[in-house]
């Protein structure tokens, strides 16, 4: 292998030796130096391009994950997972350990969740509890199949954005190379927000993020702050006051070296509110297993009947997802016109919801119009009644 590589960069290498031979001729004249600029700028991109290429891209982590919620349920929970990367396709497979909601152990959790990019699509799938299957095979046989087993969900894009946060955390600490390593500026994706709230931006659905690589180079983070100031302007009313402070931060705080590529073997991170408030927190520890993968489909199969949100054809900005069941992941074209459907749908119910809005609108202004005349008719009441008894004497 190493041979081979030598032998892929000793043309590399003369080209370049030519250059800087050439350029060194070149270099006292103002007019080649700008003639040449963009030749150097495309040469050092490509040299860059040959280092990426180079780092590990194949390998696999396993480790635990202790996660923390301090509201709602006040969730703690311990889980075990494994991550296979490949390249910029991932595998995770998740299971629980323990799990208490309130200080209360948990028996019905769910079974697994698996999640994945297989290059184009993300999936993320829940497969349901001991118990709810062990129900389900108490009943007969024709009744099994119609029960649902897992719950699923798939998009377009690299970020598993409307996953799990154990989802995105591991995502974030073991495959976001090569989403970070293609962003140009400081603007990112909240990957701790819902895309939901998408819906309240008028513009990019991206925040202001400081984010630093281990050793200065571009891999896996080494910290990362997600702030809550968004580069579009909102258009509900959330306090601007609140949009610059903290939503999330991770910390690497051991890493190994990986044919050149840092990967993390501790790290947590914290998520807070808009008002500063801490409001869930996750610590990963994590060993590489292997420098391999077995890994060619990257991607989850349903475990039975299950009940999926289809968001890939959803427009960015927008939460229309699709919703059916399936036992397995359905051709596009069947998804596409359910997801038509399910719009015009909703277009109709909102149409319907606005004209009876509308229409209670006017029946109340007339209500409010009919009350006013009867009230104000009726203030003239004693006097008519005094004016016809003054006749009658």
């Amino acid at each position: 292998m190493f041979l081979i590589l030598i032998c892929c960069l000793q043309p590399i290498m003369r080209t370049w030796q030519l250059l800087r031979v050439t350029l060194a001729d070149l270099i006292h004249s103002t007019v080649a130096i700008a003639l040449c600029k963009p030749i150097i700028f495309g040469l050092i991109f490509f040299l860059a391009c040959i280092h990426t290429t180079l780092l590990a891209q194949t390998y696999e982590v396993a480790g635990s994950i202790h996660s923390k919620s301090y509201f709602g349920h006040f969730i703690d929970e311990t889980w075990q997972f494994k991550v296979s990367i490949n390249k910029c396709e991932w595998f995770l497979h998740e299971v629980p350990q323990e799990v208490k909601f309130g200080g209360v152990l948990q028996t019905n959790n769910f079974d697994y969740v698996e999640a994945s990019f297989d290059g184009i699509q993300y999936y993320v799938v829940y497969s349901m509890g001991t118990i709810t299957k062990r129900f389900i095979a108490s009943l007969p046989k024709q009744d099994q199949g119609t029960q649902q087993t897992a719950t699923a969900i798939v998009g377009m894009g690299i970020i598993p954005e409307d996953a799990g946060s154990h989802v995105r955390d591991l995502w974030l600490g073991f495959a976001s190379h090569c989403y970070l390593g293609s962003q140009t500026n400081d603007w990112l994706y909240p990957l701790f927000m819902s895309r939901v709230d998408a819906l309240s931006f008028s513009g990019p659905f991206k925040v202001k993020c400081f984010l630093d690589f281990q050793n200065g180079g571009k891999y896996l983070p080494s910290k990362l702050i997600y702030t809550y100031q968004f580069a579009a302007k909102t258009t509900e009313k959330i306090k601007t006051s609140d949009l610059s402070g903290t939503n999330a931060i991770f910390e690497d705080y051991t890493h190994t070296n990986l044919g050149g590529a840092i990967i993390p073997t501790h790290y947590t991170i914290k998520r807070y509110s808009m008002s500063g408030q801490l409001t869930s927190e996750s610590d990963i520890h994590a060993e590489i297993c292997n420098d391999s993968t077995s890994f060619t489909n990257f991607i989850p199969s349903l475990p039975g009947n299950t009940y999926v949100s289809d968001l890939r054809f959803s427009p960015i900005g927008q939460y229309q997802d699709a919703h059916y069941y399936a036992t397995n992941w359905p051709a596009s074209v069947k998804v596409e016109k359910i997801y038509k459907t399910e719009v015009k749908q909703n277009a109709e119910q909102l149409e319907y919801k606005k004209f009876m809005s509308d229409d209670r609108k006017k029946w109340n202004h007339n209500v409010r119009i009919a009350v006013v005349s009867i009230m104000f008719i009726s203030s003239f009441v004693p006097l008519f009644i005094y004016h016809f008894s003054k006749r009658k004497q």
